[in-house]
Order: C-alpha cells, then structure tokens, then sequence
C-alpha cells in the first residue's frame, strides 16, 4: 500500500490553499489532473507543481519527493521555471499566500508596501513584520542581504503575535523537558526495585511461582541446625494451673450432684 500524506496545494492565481489527502504514489501530470477535475484549477491551463524550490516533472512521483511532510505546500505554477523567482507571504491568519516577484534589493518594508497595494493586506500597522523560519526580518535590509532566495515562504505577523507563539513554544519545550525528567526517574526507580525472584511467593497460592521454593522461618531453622549437628527443638507445652482449677471444680460439681441425686432417691 502506497503511503498517503495530508498536503495543501497552492492556487496559481489567488493564493488560497486548498487540502487533500494524497496518495504519493500520483504522478505530478495525475495530481493536476485531480485538481482540475475538482473544480480548484480550471481545465485547459499549463499547470506544473512545485515544492520549494523544486519543479515537479509530469511523470515524476509526489513520492520521489524526500523532504515531503505532513501538511506540506505544494505551489501549481503556470510560467514552468520563471515561478521560481517569486517569495510567498502568509496572511496572518494563515489561510492563503500572496505571491511576490522575487527582487534581491527588494526591501521588507517595500514588500509589505505591495501588499497593501494589492489589497492583500487592509491597512498597515506599525507592529506588523515578515518573519521567514520563525525569525523577524530587518525591515531596512534588502531581502538578499538577509539571505533568501526565489521560493521562500515568509509569515506575516505582528510582533504581539509573534513573541505569543514563542512564549507558546517556550513552554512547550519546556513541558517536554519536565516529561523527559519524570521518564528518567520513573526509570531509576525501576531500576532500584528488587527483581521478582526475590519476594517470597507461596508455590500453592502464587499463579506464576519463582523458580526457587518457599520455605517458612520453622525450616529454615530445622536446615541450620542440622548443619551444625544440633539436635532437632522439640515442642514446648506451657502449664498453666487455670484450666486444672476449673477441671477440679466442675469434678467436684458432678459427684455433688450424682451424690444429691442418689440421697433423693432413698
């Protein structure tokens, strides 16, 4: 069985994502094939998929793709290699991608410029950042002075936002490490128990007995004495003059009795 991987597709025009479940054993030609029979593509067009920077053959398997993931981007460009020279920008809500003609000397504060100009974005607030791997980019350095390329995938994001998911991402890490600590002492603790054959288990009662037979303190003893030539303890009866008193009474009581008996008979 092929394996099959969730992954979102990127609209060529709008930037919108749409979601599938894929069974990476389709071909790029059958993958756009699928998108246009679902009404995402429209039909007649030159469609080639892309990943990164990566441009899909038509007969090449989604499958040959090693660094696929779950929940990857997968862009359809309709211009073959010039797609390449474009950077793609998530909206804040990360729904849709805005694809921007890739410029080295291109500025951030420019691109997010642009977007407003395209109506991408509604207004422009001070707060407002690109952010590419998680890190903040420099708003008045050049795109290629900070080292991108065609094809990368910046997020748009307000700096409250940001430094959120990174107190988010703190502590998840910081739980992981917790969790991480308890599974070692969990572990030590383990470790330090005796092992199973050393607690004493009665073979008539136990349902799985040690491999060893029990034997009761009374044995033990009989063993260590017979090693040391020692003659076997014999019983010891304690006396006590209670139960011989009240013997003696309730003896006394029936000759009384058997003797008050025969008087009344005469």
């Amino acid at each position: 069985m092929e394996p099959i991987l969730n992954l979102n597709f990127m609209h060529p025009q709008y930037g919108t994502l749409m979601n599938a479940e894929v069974d990476l054993s389709f071909s790029a030609a059958e993958m756009i094939e699928q998108l246009e029979l679902s009404g995402f593509l429209p039909r007649g067009g030159s469609y080639q998929l892309a990943f990164g920077e990566q441009l899909l053959q038509a007969e090449q398997q989604l499958q040959q793709l090693g660094d696929l993931y779950e929940g990857s981007i997968l862009r359809i460009e309709q211009e073959g290699p010039a797609a390449k020279h474009f950077i793609y920008i998530q909206d804040p809500l990360g729904q849709t991608y805005a694809p921007l003609a890739f410029n080295e000397e291109q500025l951030p504060q420019q691109a997010l410029q642009q977007l407003l100009e395209q109506g991408f974005l509604s207004e422009l607030s001070g707060d407002l950042n690109l952010y590419f791997k998680g890190e903040a980019l420099f708003l008045d350095q050049s795109f290629g002075a900070q080292g991108l390329a065609a094809g990368a995938y910046l997020q748009l994001r307000s700096v409250s936002q940001a430094s959120i998911e990174e107190e988010l991402e703190n502590l998840q890490k910081r739980l992981q490490e917790l969790e991480a600590q308890q599974n070692q002492k969990l572990d030590l603790i383990i470790e330090q128990l005796p092992p199973p054959s050393a607690i004493p288990i009665d073979p008539n009662y136990a349902v799985r007995p040690t491999a060893d037979p029990y034997q009761s303190i009374d044995s033990l003893l009989y063993a260590l004495r017979m090693e040391e030539g020692l003659s076997v303890l014999e019983k010891v009866r304690i006396w006590s003059p209670i139960p011989l008193a009240i013997y003696s009474i309730l003896a006394t009581a029936v000759v009384v009795g058997l003797l008050f008996l025969i008087l009344s008979s005469i």
